[in-house]
């Protein structure tokens, strides 16, 4: 008897329980998913732990645990984080209760819900030490009584920077702050303080209101070393224009691998190109490779000159992959790259991808003619990948034999299965 059959036979045999409906359980379960168990202290200094009862009944077998895990309505409440602090683990995220359903996850991973209250926020401090990736989504949470903050201060509370030491940020690496509330958005001191604990950061989300874009960031042009940072990824609201100069002015992050901009408007576009040229003159991003522009909303097209894109490759050199999505009609960063460098230098001479996945309303013409000008000069590009619907839909018939003559033409769509559809065009055949 195989080894596996053995302890499946002894596991049925101790637990018989175990072979009872999925619907039994649920029900027995909701009658005391209410109940805890909490830990005893081992140290004086060691917070009170409280386990939920059913996260004590997913321990029990296999059959108990998938019922736990894909019950949701017996996790209403429960704050979710089962593993001892270990260096083994290496992923804590954080997620809105509401937005997926929490399960028990290996060792190499952990998921917590927002704390509501003290012990529990002391909780997860204790166990944020030597993780290396925090995931925060939002969560509307306030600690009663004497305790009452806003979510930012918990969020920075397990960070280690309002009431601990700052080593349980030292061995950090990707953090991700994903649509907090307008209450619980950072300020300039906040934002630095977290950013200042984590020295070997390497990736860095902010997505949504996350920052207080206020006054205090012109006054604050201090420099921001992030040496360690290789991932970017942010998104700016209408009035982040105090945060854009000042952020990427002061910004030295010299092994930047990738940046991704979510939402911009043009007017921010081009103040973002003019604190990035400024920041140029003293740290050089000649490692920066991928480049992306998602959202980039044409409020004022003028204020895009034909000099910002000369700024931007300037500041980028090394670029090989350049995103751009346009939410409404308008080309104007890409008719920018269409110049020469006064210099006589070849802008972006690495450039092979150009990515208009997301720029539905992007002008055919302005493509065909940056496309033209790098075949012109001997750069071409080599790979375009656009929408089906822009493909189809936007471009005429003599624009997609064109584009389908001169480079590698990728189409990628979801079909209503869920799968993936991929078509490729190149010197005017489909694949």
């Amino acid at each position: 008897m195989g080894e596996n059959t053995k302890l499946a036979s002894e596991h049925n045999a101790r637990v018989p329980i175990g072979r009872l409906p999925d619907s039994i359980l649920i029900e027995i379960f909701s009658h005391n998913c209410g109940c805890s168990l909490q830990l005893p202290r081992s140290t004086s200094s060691t917070p009170i732990v409280v386990v939920p009862a059913i996260v004590i009944a997913s321990w029990v077998c296999s059959s108990w645990h998938r019922v736990t895990a894909f019950a949701s309505e017996l996790w209403e409440g429960a704050v979710v984080e089962v593993e001892e602090p270990s260096g083994r683990v290496s992923v804590l995220e954080a997620e809105r209760p509401e937005a997926s359903l929490p399960t028990i996850r290996a060792l190499n991973s952990a998921i917590l819900h927002s704390p509501d209250t003290a012990e529990e926020c002391e909780f997860v401090a204790a166990h944020v030490d030597g993780r290396n990736l925090i995931k925060w989504y939002t969560a509307s949470v306030g600690i009663p009584g004497q305790h009452d903050s806003s979510l930012v201060q918990v969020v920075l509370h397990p960070l280690g920077v309002l009431h601990l030491n700052t080593r349980h940020l030292v061995n950090l690496r990707e953090l991700h702050l994903i649509h907090l509330p307008s209450t619980a958005c950072m300020t300039h001191q906040d934002f630095r303080e977290v950013l200042g604990a984590c020295p070997l950061l390497t990736d860095l989300t902010l997505i949504g209101a996350c920052i207080k874009y206020g006054s205090e960031w012109e006054a604050n042009l201090s420099s921001l070393h992030l040496s360690s940072l290789e991932h970017l990824r942010i998104s700016f609201d209408a009035g982040a224009g105090n945060f854009v100069s000042s952020f990427f002015s002061s910004l030295s992050a010299p092994g930047l691998l990738s940046l991704a901009v979510d939402s911009i408007d043009s007017y921010m576009l081009a103040l973002f190109i003019r604190a990035i040229s400024i920041r140029a003159q003293h740290t050089k991003y000649e490692k920066l490779s991928h480049l992306r522009f998602h959202g980039v909303r044409g409020v004022d097209e003028c204020a895009l000159t034909v000099h910002h894109g000369v700024q931007l490759a300037r500041c980028f050199p090394a670029v090989e992959y350049f995103g751009h999505g346009a939410v409404i009609s308008g080309s104007a960063l890409l008719s920018s790259l269409t110049r020469d460098d006064p210099n006589g230098e070849v802008l972006w001479p690495r450039l092979h991808t150009l990515d208009l996945y997301f720029g539905f309303y992007t002008l055919p013409t302005a493509v065909r003619a940056l496309m033209s000008y790098r075949l012109s000069i001997g750069y071409p590009i080599e790979c375009l990948r656009v929408h089906p619907k822009w493909l189809w839909k936007v471009a005429t018939f003599e624009e997609r034999r064109w584009f389908a003559g001169h480079t590698e033409l990728i189409a990628n769509s979801s079909t209503p299965g869920g799968g993936e559809e991929l078509l490729l065009l190149t010197n005017g055949t489909t694949r």
